[in-house]
């Protein structure tokens, strides 16, 4: 059945270009209203000269919150985990429906998704047990993101004792703390409250808003794909390698608590090494920009410290970004040009755009087997119209991502002339059927015999070097 193409086309930003859209609830009895001033027009217990007025109103009227049928908003209420959970996740941009099974409660759906993604810390507390202000804010920095890069040995902006996760809220102007006294406390095992939280929110959308706009290459990274905070399964390092790689990172630290760095370094490094080409295969477009990564291993007392670095065998990290931004904004005027060629035919099936793009591909490359790695890029394929098999797949994987294809590359074998030569090809998911695609084997042979060939067919002359089944699901 054919699908529309233009529906299909989805390319997710980092995780860290988000907005909101929520109603926060609330079963916890409410305060006494404040005496003294007019209430606002959208809340009884919301008045002008309360210092929370301006954040619960501005969220107000993006549609963020709302209150109670008796009019009240009751800011000195208690937060749940199940409400704070709800708000943040949608806040982040969270694929999780908002409706939840039939028996199942209103909260299922974000319970669901935060146990997926570790980014919530709640799991030994009841749904409608009051979260702490340290929880909160371990919630908000797994959530969106942040990396715990700040300094725990530099001076101490609040008077009582804080986690990495509250620093980190610090240093980006997200928690402010309390003033009392002569200092400013956290105050992390007190409740959080329904305007307490409103602000942490309001301040997080105007973070979010002064972060500079995602690039396009950001874009081509997996919905699912979000920056873990603490590696430690091959899925996870997966992850993290497309995230740095894509998003042109470095250097970034992970840190590990209560784990010793034994384990980091005979369980977890291991893992990493695994993930390196699942990664490349699942992202060949952008991952293969960085061939090798450099570990280091730090710590201190109760915590390690894994700083990963990427680097480039033959460029350097700025030479890579700037190959990737080049070879991004070709795909995407090739891929534009293919989709208004085929609206005015009225042709929107995702077989006709993977067929177009391999013609293109086809059309505009050559075979060339030299020892320069720069023809393992996708880049070679645009910048020079030259490229081998890594090179081919790529470019054309890119094409397709561009047009909401689902697709990955994969490494294996192939077999030319009785002999099994290393080779790199193409899966693709094309209007709902798996299909396997060899562009190079098109370009130099038969492009029908290599095109959107069943599995079972596709077999006979190429081994793959590992089941795409496996991780086929990260590139929802």
């Amino acid at each position: 059945m054919k699908q529309n193409l233009m529906d299909l086309r989805r390319l997710p930003a980092l995780f860290l270009s988000l907005w909101l859209c929520i109603s926060l609830l609330s079963t916890v009895a409410g305060a006494v209203d404040t005496q003294g001033s007019e209430p606002s027009c959208a809340f009884a217990d919301v008045r002008a000269d309360t210092w929370f007025y301006g954040d619960i109103m501005y969220l107000y009227e993006k549609g963020i919150v709302s209150g109670y049928p008796d009019g009240k908003f009751r800011p000195d209420s208690p937060v749940t985990c199940a409400e704070s959970m709800k708000m943040v996740l949608t806040a982040a941009g969270c694929p999780i429906s908002s409706t939840a099974g039939v028996g199942e409660p209103w909260y299922t759906p974000y319970y669901t998704y935060a146990a997926q993604k570790n980014v919530v810390d709640c799991d030994d507390l009841s749904p409608d047990s009051p979260i702490t202000r340290a929880r909160a804010v371990r919630m908000i920095v797994r959530t969106i993101g942040l990396p715990l890069d700040v300094n725990v040995t530099d001076a101490h902006p609040f008077a009582d004792d804080a986690d990495v996760y509250a620093l980190m809220l610090h240093s980006v102007g997200i928690l402010r703390g309390e003033t009392s006294g002569d200092g400013v406390y956290f105050r992390g095992e007190r409740w959080l409250t329904r305007a307490e939280l409103s602000t942490l929110v309001a301040r997080m959308i105007r973070y979010l808003d002064a972060l500079p706009s995602c690039s396009a290459e950001q874009g081509l990274i997996p919905v699912q794909c979000a920056l873990p905070e603490s590696p430690t399964t091959v899925e996870d390092f997966v992850q993290m390698l497309i995230c740095l790689s894509v998003s042109g990172t470095e250097v970034q630290d992970f840190v590990y608590r209560g784990v010793d760095v034994d384990t980091v370094k005979n369980v977890y490094l291991p893992r990493l090494r695994e993930a390196y080409p699942i990664a490349t295969d699942l992202c060949r477009e952008s991952v293969i920009y960085f061939h090798y990564f450099n570990i280091t291993l730090a710590y201190v007392d109760d915590y390690v410290t894994m700083t990963v670095q990427l680097r480039g065998r033959d460029y350097t990290a700025d030479q890579c970004r700037a190959m990737l931004t080049y070879t991004v904004e070709c795909a995407e005027a090739v891929s534009a040009e293919i989709l208004a060629k085929m609206a005015e035919e009225g042709e929107v099936d995702q077989m006709t755009y993977a067929r177009r793009c391999l013609d293109w591909i086809c059309e505009n490359c050559t075979y060339l087997d030299r020892e320069t790695l720069v023809d393992q890029y996708a880049y070679s394929v645009f910048a020079d119209g030259t490229s081998v098999c890594s090179g081919y797949t790529a470019a054309y994987n890119l094409l397709l991502k561009l047009g909401g294809v689902k697709c990955m590359s994969m490494t294996g074998n192939a077999n030319v002339h009785g002999e099994l030569s290393p080779h790199a090809w193409t899966i693709a998911e094309l209007d709902g059927e798996i299909c396997m695609i060899d562009a190079t084997w098109c370009d130099r042979e038969d492009t029908d015999s290599y095109f959107a060939v069943d599995e079972e067919t596709f077999s006979l002359d190429h081994i793959p070097e590992w089941d795409f089944r496996t991780y086929w699901s990260m590139l929802d």
